[in-house]
């Protein structure tokens, strides 16, 4: 989930519904869309974010990770999250906060359309 728009792309706007949050607050849920992670193995997509628009964190789902095929690691107020089962392909390392959640911290990331073409000159 997420609160920040720019975080995701090939947003789907007609998923709808609601969020209830740990004090009892509905969020509605405006879209669902992918994450884009520049992560030092590579850049990741984590696809099925919702988003919420007022959500003051970026949180993701432990089952929907698990799904995903990701591995997490808690332990030490930490939560890493690896590529693979050897967990050798660390991806990031989240620290918990006062309210127990794992929030991310992410910018968005910049997409840049190339094009080329070639010519031919008799």
């Amino acid at each position: 989930m997420t609160g920040n728009k720019e975080l995701l792309i090939d947003m789907n706007t007609s998923v709808t519904g609601k969020v209830q949050m740990p004090t009892g607050e509905l969020i509605n849920i405006t879209g669902m869309g992918t994450l884009v992670l520049n992560t030092s193995t590579g850049t990741k997509h984590i696809r099925e974010v919702m988003y919420l628009p007022g959500l003051k964190e970026n949180l993701l789902s432990v089952g929907q990770m698990d799904e995903h095929g990701y591995h997490l690691v808690f332990g030490s107020n930490m939560c890493s999250i690896f590529d693979d089962s050897s967990l050798e392909k660390l991806i990031m390392k989240v620290e918990m906060k006062k309210n127990r959640c794992y929030p991310l911290t992410l910018s968005p990331t910049d997409y840049v359309a190339l094009r080329a073409g070639v010519s031919h000159s008799t």
